[in-house]
């Protein structure tokens, strides 16, 4: 058992950046898109029980869980519902590039910025994730 938990605290990752934000009910629609077939890779019509859901650079990750502690919180756990577009935005970049140059490590969603207490801003967060 000791062996284990040993071997789970090495292949842990915590990193620290920052978390932007989601418009209200974009999450739920990319969700709900994911669930009905009609965005790659596509998630499960049943879910894990998490606190919430995130987007990152990676589209491998989707599906995945990660924990997030927003300033003085909680570990919580997120799925991992969305992830940066190859588009390119107004400034040149696409939106992996702009995550990556201004160290955002996860978009969060509306219902969770509204239940951390940070709509319309950015705020520094904590992700641990198994490798």
């Amino acid at each position: 058992m000791i062996q284990a938990a040993l071997a789970l605290l090495a292949s842990l990752t915590i990193l620290s950046g920052g978390a932007s934000q989601y418009a209200p009910g974009v999450m739920a629609q990319v969700v709900a898109n994911r669930q009905a077939g009609l965005a790659a890779p596509t998630l499960p019509a049943e879910l894990p029980i998490v606190d919430g859901f995130i987007a990152v650079v990676d589209c491998a990750e989707i599906g995945n869980i990660w924990y997030v502690r927003p300033p003085d919180g909680d570990w919580e756990r997120h799925l991992v519902a969305d992830c940066a577009g190859p588009e390119l935005r107004e400034d040149g970049l696409t939106g992996g590039e702009w995550m990556t140059k201004h160290n955002i490590l996860v978009e969060i969603s509306a219902k969770t910025a509204e239940r951390w207490g940070v709509v319309g801003r950015g705020v520094k967060v904590e992700v641990a994730r198994v490798q």
